[in-house]
């Protein structure tokens, strides 16, 4: 069985080859790699340009070896069964289970040796710039603390705003305050909208904490770094001055900047490790200026707050990432020699690319929706039952959140030329889900319609 399956994944391996398929994916990686970086500028900064590098040439490049493997997967069987080339293997003692085994082997060792390729280029190209760059010491030390690192992502513990939500409608209410051209659920969105508004929002004077759970943390490597992103109440104001305070209570030391000004945009503040003690809570605290002396403060974006700390280093991170990126394309592989078998080589291509295109639109607009305070409060809380349309609604995006929470919080680039570390269980995560559970599905359905199909008619 073993060699059976050998000998069909090296036909489909010479026979992309023959196609020039493989020669065409490297000429145009190798493009892609040399002129992202030369084409694509950043801020100038040497920082920046190490970060287009890894996201923008990695993703590319990604994306590319993702559409080649679908059309590549496509017609893997589907322009054999029409060249009537699949007969001379049906005849011989190879069953379609085989058959699509052997056939998705091939692509993926293509797309293993195109991706590792692509990988070598890269990280050789890296630190080729740096060296050629000639960047100064500080630039290449932030770039080695900053990206050429890993560090472990802790974000801020998430605030249960839905009691505070009801006991506000309650209040409306009873002080007959509640709005009656607007339903009660559109009245605990805005107040739930509201309320999260004040948490991201600091006033002249005023001050907003977040706590931490530390656990997990290794405070052995170095310092810790504080990342957030911020703006003003006006707009291209760069009156801000706030004062950062970190206590890790009985068990680390109080850290304190100290009043400083800040711009629009993203900042970084080092602390050092002494202050954080690892497997209790940190809380951390910005204080705004008085009037006169700041403006008001907006943090932007959900993860406006975050605390790293260095885990481990760039090449093994590089590693993990990129094995993650190998999972996606294996689910693609298989995906096409499914569709191929299913349908002819147009039709195959078409449906492989409008799933894949559909399940990331889906994806993000259910992801992206409101389903904060209002996916879990109850119906009956003096707003009546809900009409059978949003419960079919609500089950519908239960089970797409069901069968894609496992793989959509999956996205190593990011995190890669961001300097987060990559752990290894969304690594092992993404195998079982991506290279295990999905092939696994599709193969059992391409070799079920291969054993129902009438090839030799063909």
């Amino acid at each position: 069985m073993f060699l059976k399956t050998l000998a069909i994944a090296s036909l489909t391996v010479r026979s992309a080859v023959r196609s020039r398929l493989l020669i065409c994916l490297l000429v145009i990686l190798f493009v892609v790699t040399l002129g992202i970086p030369l084409s694509v500028r950043g801020d100038g900064t040497a920082l920046s340009e190490v970060k287009i590098l890894l996201l923008y040439t990695l993703g590319t490049g990604s994306v590319i070896l993702g559409l080649a493997t679908l059309w590549a997967s496509c017609s893997a069987v589907s322009h054999e069964v029409e060249h009537k080339q699949i007969r001379t293997v049906v005849v011989k003692p190879v069953g379609p289970y085989l058959l699509w085994f052997g056939k998705w082997i091939g692509i993926v060792i293509l797309d293993a040796v195109l991706l590792l390729l692509m990988g070598l280029l890269t990280y050789a190209l890296l630190f080729m710039s740096l060296r050629s760059a000639g960047s100064e010491p500080e630039d290449l030390g932030t770039i080695n603390s900053q990206v050429l690192t890993a560090r472990r992502l802790f974000l801020p513990k998430e605030v249960d705003l839905s009691s505070e939500v009801h006991r506000t409608v309650d209040e409306l209410k009873r002080t007959g305050q509640m709005p009656e051209d607007v339903s009660e659920e559109e009245t605990m969105q805005l107040i739930y909208r509201r309320l999260r508004a004040r948490r991201t929002t600091v006033a002249p004077g005023a001050s907003l904490s977040w706590e931490f759970d530390t656990q997990g943390l290794n405070t052995s490597r170095g310092s810790l770094f504080l990342r957030y992103r911020i703006g003003s109440s006006i707009g291209g104001s760069r009156q801000i001055t706030g004062t950062w305070r970190v206590d890790a209570g009985k068990n680390g030391d109080s850290f304190n900047t100290g009043p400083i000004p800040m711009a629009d945009g993203r900042h970084l503040i080092e602390i050092p490790a002494s202050t954080i003690s690892p497997g209790g809570n940190v809380t951390v605290r910005f204080e705004n200026a008085a009037k006169g002396s700041s403006r008001t403060v907006i943090f932007h974006g959900d993860n406006h707050l975050e605390l790293l700390a260095p885990a481990g280093g760039f090449l093994l991170n590089m590693v993990r990432s990129l094995l993650v990126v190998f999972c996606y394309l294996v689910v693609l592989a298989a995906l096409g020699v499914t569709a191929g078998i299913l349908f002819s080589f147009p039709v195959a291509t078409f449906a492989a690319f409008s799933l894949s295109s559909i399940v990331l639109i889906v994806g993000f607009f259910a992801f992206s929706s409101s389903l904060t305070v209002c996916d879990h409060h109850d119906h009956d809380h003096g707003g009546g039952k809900a009409s059978v349309m949003e419960r079919v609604g609500e089950t519908m995006l239960e089970g797409l959140e069901m069968a894609l929470s496992p793989v959509r919080g999956i996205a190593p680039l990011g995190r890669l030329a961001d300097g987060v570390y990559v752990p290894l269980w969304t690594v092992v995560r993404a195998v079982l889900i991506l290279g295990v559970v999905c092939p696994g599905i599709l193969g059992l359905l391409g070799g079920y319609c291969m054993s129902r199909r009438e090839l030799a008619a063909n």
